[in-house]
Formats: structure tokens, C-alpha cells, sequence
């Protein structure tokens, strides 16, 4: 009984990776969610999406691995194409070597005891906390398009056969999540636990405290491009703009009535990030501290489909239901879904019954509340 509900489970993480991918959402809304649904599926210790031009050249990556936000630049900027090339095989060259899913030690140059004194195990490997792992070159009939990794840590079970096996197999679909988006998406509060953060700041910006959480949401909204020569290691500082809101912020309690809410949104291919300033402990401007709550909206689309799990539909019935919420026309819905408008109805009306609604309307309303 045991191993059958595993498998169920396996069988649900399995449907929920390949449909968000089908979302044409864009490789950048979608990382996010991607990454935590990946590691739910082959558990590990992080994982991380890669995105190249089409000679193989790396030109974005995402990662929620806190340790990321100092070790990447070291990464990208020291050992990307530079130093690496006497230690492993890059994503480039696996390109061009046609090797699609490989294990680290596989790609690795070096015997085990040389790789663990190299530079770039302990200044890339060991302070980001992993000690092997998984990687995929992810392509489009030849055309290079990016790549995906798990790794785990030291001490955490070996990945196996299997395991590579399964995210191989996701390689079309990776693939498909990798065209650029289909159109603007919607916004939501994201409910997730890595959506959300806390910065403690002076009034005039520096930075006393931040959680990890909040070291991953502002890194990737101040950098939308975080590739080699176009990022750079060092102390985390407030932006401008956000530093200019704690200033503001002050003038509230000082009287200043013409001072805007002390809120501030910036939207970038990562996603759209809100930063919020409260006076800390609220002791008002009797503390010279501020509380920066940061968070992440994340697209509507996904938040449906999440919700939609818990609900007694078909897997296609999910899916017409997840674009009929999101706004599609049941022409689009077909066009997307490869199948004819009569047919698309059909299924979405098979999912009103079941659901006991009768509009679109409707549905939405319901899926918001679950």
C-alpha cells in the first residue's frame, strides 16, 4: 500500500512539472515554481535552470540556493569558460559533445580526491553546500536552448540511474518552457514560503539584518541578467529606489502628509517584486530601524493550476479549466491544446459539472478561494 501511494505521488509531481511547463508563461516567471516542483520530484538540495543562446553560450541562470547570491558571481565571472575548462565539461561543450543527462562525476575531469582539493569545489561547490548532482543540456531538435541541474549535499543520498533517467525525460518539455512568453500574464500574492522575506534596514538604507529569503528576492530583483560580465560579487546594499522609500517612509511620522505609502513594486523577467516598509516593532519614529517585508507575486496561472490539484478533474479537464480561468477564449484554449473548439468546450463543461459552477466567472471565483 505504501509503495503504491508513493507511486501515486511520483505519478501527480510528474503531471504538475510537465503541465506547468505547458503554461507559456515565459522561462523567466516560470523558474521559480519549476526549481521548487523539480526538487519535490527528485529531492535534493537545490536545482537550477540555465538559459543559452543558440551556440551554447550561457546568458541567464536562476538558482534559490541563498549561498547563490555570493558564490554565483565568483562562478560566473572566475570560472565560467575560464578556469572550469581543465576541471569539467561545460554546458557548451556537452552541447557539442551530444551529451544530454549526465552525473557530475561523469563530467568532472579530475579523480575524486583531485576534484574535492580543486579551487573550484571549494570556492564554488562547497560554499553553496553541494557535493554532486545531476545535469541536463536542454535542446530543441539540435538547437541549444539551456540546461537544468539538482545537486545535493554532502551526506544526502546518492542520486541514481533512475533518477537521471527521469529528468531526462523531461527534456521536451523543458524545452517547450523555454520559448519566450505568450502574452502579459497576470499577477497574484504568492502564498510560498520562498516568495517572501524580511529586511531590517537604518533610515538611511544600510542593511542590519536580511533572511534568506530576502537575499534571493532582492539579488533577482535588482538582476535580471545573471550571466558572466554582467554581475557583480559584494555586500548586498538596498537600491536606490527602495532606499529612497525608507527615507520617505520617515517623513510620514515627521509630519509630512504629502509623502506617498511607503510601498514600492518593480516587475522584471524574474517576476514582479513588492517591497513594503513598517516601522519596526511598531514603535513608530522612536526607533531608528525599519522593517522592508519583500515579496514576489507570482503568475495567475500558476496559482490556479496549484489549486486545481486538490480538485476531482481529469487531467485535461485541468487544463481547460487552468486556461479558461487564466482569460483564454475556448479558440485559443483548442489552438493550444491541439484540439477542436467543440472539443475544448466539452471538456470545460465537463469540469463546470463536476464543479459545480456554471461560468468562467464562476470557476475562478472557486479556484481563488480552495
Amino acid at each position: 500500500m505504501a509503495r503504491s501511494q508513493s507511486s501515486t505521488r511520483n505519478g501527480q509531481a510528474v503531471t504538475q512539472l510537465k503541465q506547468l511547463c505547458c503554461l507559456g508563461l515565459g522561462p523567466g516567471a516560470l523558474a521559480p515554481p519549476l526549481t521548487r516542483q523539480l526538487l519535490r520530484l527528485i529531492p535534493g538540495y537545490a536545482a537550477s535552470i540555465f538559459f543559452t543562446d543558440e551556440s551554447g553560450d550561457l546568458v541567464n541562470m536562476y538558482d534559490e540556493n541563498p549561498a547563490f547570491v555570493d558564490v554565483g558571481p565568483i562562478y560566473l565571472n572566475e570560472f565560467h569558460k575560464r578556469r572550469e575548462v581543465e576541471i569539467w565539461i561545460g554546458l557548451k561543450e556537452r552541447f557539442r559533445l551530444g551529451r544530454a543527462g549526465v552525473m557530475i562525476e561523469e563530467i568532472v575531469k579530475l579523480d575524486p580526491h583531485d576534484w574535492k582539493r580543486s579551487d573550484m569545489y571549494n570556492e564554488v561547490f562547497r560554499p553553496l553546500g553541494c557535493d554532486g548532482g545531476l545535469r541536463l543540456a536542454v535542446r530543441d531538435g539540435g538547437r541549444p536552448l539551456g540546461g537544468v541541474a539538482v545537486s545535493r549535499s554532502e551526506g544526502e543520498r546518492e542520486f541514481t540511474r533512475e533518477d537521471l533517467d527521469l529528468l531526462v525525460s523531461f527534456e521536451p518539455y523543458f524545452a517547450h518552457a523555454f520559448d519566450p512568453p505568450s502574452g502579459p500574464v497576470a499577477m497574484v500574492e504568492s502564498d510560498a514560503d520562498e516568495d517572501e522575506g524580511l529586511i531590517v534596514a537604518e533610515r538611511d538604507g544600510r542593511i542590519r539584518h536580511i533572511s534568506q529569503q530576502a537575499r534571493v528576492l532582492l539579488f533577482y530583483s535588482t538582476n535580471e541578467d545573471v550571466a558572466p560580465g554582467r554581475i557583480h560579487a559584494g555586500k548586498q546594499e538596498l537600491p536606490p529606489r527602495i532606499a529612497q522609500l525608507v527615507h520617505s517612509f520617515a517623513e510620514v511620522f515627521e509630519g509630512n502628509a504629502s509623502v506617498a505609502p511607503p510601498v514600492s513594486s518593480h516587475q522584471n523577467s524574474w517576476g514582479e517584486f513588492v517591497f513594503r516598509a513598517y516601522w519596526l516593532n511598531g514603535q513608530g519614529a522612536r526607533t531608528p530601524l525599519v522593517a522592508i517585508r519583500v515579496s514576489r507575486r507570482e503568475p495567475l496561472p500558476v496559482r490556479l493550476l496549484r489549486r486545481m490539484q486538490r480538485l476531482p478533474l481529469s487531467e485535461r479537464q485541468i487544463e481547460v479549466s487552468l486556461h479558461l480561468a487564466s482569460g483564454k477564449t475556448y479558440k485559443e484554449i483548442a489552438e493550444r491544446l491541439g484540439v477542436s473548439r467543440p472539443t475544448a468546450i466539452y471538456h470545460a463543461q465537463e469540469a463546470f459539472n463536476k464543479l459545480g459552477v456554471s461560468s468562467r466567472a464562476e470557476l475562478q471565483a472557486k479556484l481563488m478561494t480552495l
